[in-house]
């Protein structure tokens, strides 16, 4: 349940290039990369994804796919093609086990922009998590006074390449959780504008969980999105207090998940979710962001809360600008295309505390009923 633990046989350490100490997805590319180039395989588990956003009241996701999706696009293609998806599919690439080849992802880029399979460019980790003191910080964590992070990343490394795809129209979206990767990460993308001179490319940022107030305007002014984790609070549960005193000085306690000072500084904020770790959920997100209390009841951060309409807003709108389709979705508007997700209960008059109970009642896909409770 915690998916804490692996089973490995040495064949399979061998195979695939697991490490005894260290076990994430980028390590299961070798694996990945295999049983994803079946079809049949893929179509039948990309239905029970599609079926499981569908109940959630999804009706787009931001994908990340590895090196070049291992076959994954062709078989979604023509899914697309037989009237099959109730999912809109928008991804990005991340590298793990080849480099980038900015040529061939033009190309993607091109042959990928339809309603329902959407090219959203290339995606970089720049840290890693708070808990595990691997964000890059601005200051020292409090439990390691000599330590902005335990995994220091070289974000010259990347300066030339992510000039190069801006340049040539590719959207970029750095994972950043520490406010020194934050702002490291404003700085690649602001130089991008200032030495390319593009406009409304805009480019994202993932995760912030601790971020400068000034950086937050920087981005605002810049067009860009926060790709925020809103369900962080429940997510992390009862270990949420230890965290936060292990990570952040008081008086900077209140840079953590700053979802005011994002939408006061005008940045475009949408939610994302790290499946298999944690799905999406609405009323978890309402919980979390708009009432800003811990899994036991007690209040945090609550000056960094949002409305409930904010936070309505960043599920549909805000995904969609992000996904440079608010033209056609993300409003119920005239002439848009009716994805649709009517709730179970009145989330305008439901008490704040009691929102984890909240779940989509019935869910809308172009036009087309596609989950009912």
């Amino acid at each position: 349940e915690a998916r804490d633990n692996c089973w490995l046989n040495t064949s399979a350490l061998n195979r695939y290039g697991f490490n005894r100490s260290e076990l994430h997805f980028e390590f299961m590319a070798k694996l990945l990369r295999e049983y994803m180039s079946e079809p049949k395989f893929v179509r039948d588990e990309y239905k029970k994804f599609m079926k499981l956003m569908n109940r959630k009241g999804i009706t787009s996701v931001k994908d990340i796919g590895y090196d070049d999706f291992y076959g994954v696009l062709h078989v979604l293609k023509d899914m697309e093609d037989n009237n099959e998806m109730t999912l809109r599919e928008n991804f990005a690439f991340e590298s793990v086990e080849q480099p980038f080849d900015l040529n061939f992802i033009s190309k993607i880029k091109d042959a990928y922009n339809s309603p329902f399979l959407k090219f959203q460019g290339i995606s970089f980790f720049t840290d890693g998590c708070i808990g595990d003191l691997k964000a890059n910080m601005l200051e020292p964590y409090p439990c390691r006074p000599d330590t902005c992070t335990i995994s220091p990343y070289n974000y010259g490394t990347l300066e030339e390449f992510i000039l190069e795809a801006d340049k040539r129209g590719i959207r970029i979206t750095l994972h950043a959780q520490g406010d020194s990767a934050v702002r490291q990460c404003v700085d690649l993308l602001e130089k991008c504008e200032k030495i390319n001179g593009t406009k409304n490319m805009r480019h994202a940022i993932t995760s912030l969980e601790v971020s400068h107030p000034d950086d937050l305007e920087r981005m605002g002014k810049m067009g860009m999105t926060a790709e925020d984790y809103g369900q962080s609070m429940v997510a992390y549960g009862e270990s949420i207090k230890e965290i936060l005193n292990n990570t952040l000085r008081p008086e900077r306690q209140f840079c953590l998940w700053n979802h005011r000072k994002m939408a006061d500084s005008g940045v475009n904020l949408c939610f994302v979710s790290d499946i298999p770790y944690m799905e999406p959920d609405i009323g978890d997100t309402l919980y979390s962001v708009a009432f800003k209390h811990t899994v036991d009841g007690e209040p945090l951060l609550t000056q960094n809360a949002l409305t409930v309409s904010e936070v309505l807003k960043a599920f549909s709108f805000g995904g969609q600008y992000n996904n440079m389709s608010e033209d056609i979705l993300g409003t119920l508007t005239a002439g848009k295309i009716a994805d649709i997700t009517i709730l179970d209960k009145n989330v305008f008059t439901w008490p704040l505390e009691k929102m984890r109970e909240v779940n989509a009642y019935m869910t809308i896909s172009n036009g087309c009923i596609v989950y009912k409770m």
